[in-house]
């Protein structure tokens, strides 16, 4: 039989301490600490088996439970020093919650990702690189012209989620956007860049589009000149250039827009009624001036400004003279006003008109002599020139 000690209650009935039921190896002592402890206390073996010690462990009548402290005020309370946490570990995987100086920390403490989700789903993590991704598990390489970087921080989600979005709220008036550089501190240095990318067949992200900030000027404190450079993707590439540049005084630039300007080629020539004139092109900012067909193609829908001029006389005594602005072949006097008119009385007379024109992309424009009596001269003295205005 199992020995025991039977402890008699006044009422009656009794409570025992047994002893185990399979035989010790040898004997065995139990030692009681030499204090009652504390409420809700409990009891573990100290650095020597068998000796007991009131543990720093304790659970309240409500369930609480307490490491360091004595009055538990959550479900699991740990108090300690500066550092004081709490590690699990899986043998592979480890994580750590403890305080800091001036805070709290949740970490890995091995070479892995931290993960955060809801719903029993992964929604962020934090890689091993200090990465933040959301809708991805390992970050992807964007492409900054031939370079490929990680950024650090990679938001992914599709539209059809309703979350393929980012959103950024502020509670008081003219929300703000910081993106701060540390770029060196002189002029033409980069500020910071905005690109856009897409996925192509390889699975690399190719830019479209980006904004670019530089610095515009010799800075100094408190002085910071800038200008900003948008740039665009042609087809067949995946790096942009710039289409547009706001300089640090505030002047507009389209370096690639389409535009032209082209000299008139016929000196001292009559021409009949409904000749195209005849140009050579100085500028031609797209290739959209044909000097073979004498005429610009618009490249892309938008308003137009065109202007022409130069020195003309008549064959036939003094009097009126024309010259009509021709669209996809047709003169358009009646439906744009493309007709300049001009009045010889004797001598070489500057002639010249401007017009503007909404043309869909295709539509050409020329110019055209209105009739058999002007002398066109030309030469230095001429020129038609056209540009895209918006």
């Amino acid at each position: 039989m199992t020995g025991k000690i039977k402890l008699p209650h006044a009422s009656g009935n009794s409570m025992s301490i047994a002893a185990p039921a399979t035989n010790p190896a040898s004997d065995l002592e139990l030692k009681l600490p030499a204090t009652i402890g504390s409420a809700n206390q409990f009891l573990k073996n100290s650095g020597t088996a068998g000796t007991l010690e009131f543990a720093s462990l304790v659970e309240d009548s409500s369930g609480k439970v307490g490491i360091g402290t004595t009055s538990p005020d959550d479900t699991l309370v740990l108090s300690g020093s500066t550092g004081y946490g709490l590690k699990v570990i899986d043998g592979t995987h480890t994580g750590v919650f403890r305080t800091v100086s001036g805070g709290a920390i949740l970490k890995t403490a091995s070479n892995h990702a931290l993960v955060f989700g809801t719903n029993d789903t992964e929604r962020v993590r934090i890689d091993s690189g200090g990465r933040i991704l959301k809708g991805v598990t390992s970050a992807e390489g964007s492409r900054n012209n031939t370079s490929t970087r990680y950024p650090h921080v990679q938001l992914s989600s599709p539209w059809s989620s309703g979350l393929g979005s980012t959103s950024i709220t502020c509670t008081d008036d003219y929300p703000v956007v910081f993106l701060n550089s540390n770029a060196s501190y002189a002029n033409n240095s980069g500020a910071g860049v905005i690109a856009w990318s897409i996925k192509d067949g390889a699975g690399n992200y190719c830019n479209t589009a980006s904004i670019e900030s530089k610095i515009d000027g010799t800075p100094g404190n408190n002085d910071s000149p800038g200008e900003l450079i948008f740039s665009t993707t042609t087809d067949g590439t995946c790096n942009p250039v710039e289409a547009m540049r706001i300089d640090s005084s505030g002047n507009v630039t389209k370096p690639t827009s389409s535009k032209f300007a082209a000299k008139v080629n016929y000196q001292n020539a009559f021409l009949s009624g409904g000749t195209i004139l005849q140009f050579d092109s100085t500028t031609n900012e797209g290739s959209d001036y044909s000097n073979s067909t004498e005429r610009y193609t618009a490249p892309v829908d938008g308003f137009y400004a065109f202007w022409f001029f130069t020195n003309v006389t008549k064959q036939n005594g003094a009097g009126a003279f024309y010259t009509d602005w021709y669209k996809n072949g047709s003169n358009i006097v009646n439906t744009s006003g493309g007709r300049i008119y001009g009045n010889w009385e004797g001598s070489w007379e500057n002639h010249s008109g401007f017009i503007g024109l909404h043309l869909d992309a295709g539509d050409y424009v020329s110019v055209h002599a209105g009739d058999s009596n002007a002398k066109y001269d030309g030469g230095a003295y001429g020129q038609f020139m056209g540009w895209l205005v918006g």
